[in-house]
């Protein structure tokens, strides 16, 4: 069972942003628990990557339901790391900032993490259809606001700037 290389790809494949050491602990008790119920069909192609899944899910939700809560992050530099130490977010604002950009549309953040977490070069990324180039922008702009990097003017001023509603 390679459950942490599994959890890395669907985090990418789904081009979330989350620690996957994180995701990696979740879907382990998952997959035990599942063993325990459900033994005859962890064997099924898929089964552990619905695991995965499953555990993503939890993580997503359970951090919305904290934050809405105002419970404080617990560990934040642990848990939130590319938010902490690749974005400059504060502590305190880096659960925050997952929860807003992994509640945005899938072609949203997979154009930021294309262009901007694995510097794929623009045509590449074009050529994937996420384009066009100013809805490209766009969506890598409302990344950066959901992130907290950018506020409202930033936006709108390029959209104002493309033409765009």
């Amino acid at each position: 069972m390679r459950l942490f290389p599994l959890c890395a790809q669907r985090i990418r494949e789904a081009a979330f942003l989350l620690d996957p050491e994180r995701v990696f602990e979740h879907a382990l008790s998952k997959a035990a628990v599942r063993i325990e119920i459900d033994g005859e069909h962890c064997a099924e192609p898929g089964w552990l990557a619905e695991c995965v899944d499953r555990a993503i899910q939890a993580i997503l939700e359970r951090d919305r339901q904290d934050e809405q809560a105002g419970i404080p992050p617990d560990q934040p530099s642990k848990h939130f790391p590319v938010f902490i130490e690749s974005c400059y977010v504060e502590p305190t604002a880096a659960r925050l900032a997952s929860i807003r950009y992994n509640a945005l549309d899938a072609r949203i953040r997979q154009g930021f993490q294309k262009v901007i977490v694995e510097g794929e070069p623009l045509q590449k990324v074009l050529e994937l259809g996420l384009g066009p180039l100013e809805r490209l922008q766009l969506d890598i702009l409302l990344a950066l606001k959901a992130i907290g990097l950018l506020d409202d003017a930033g936006v709108e001023e390029l959209r104002v700037k493309e033409g765009q509603p």
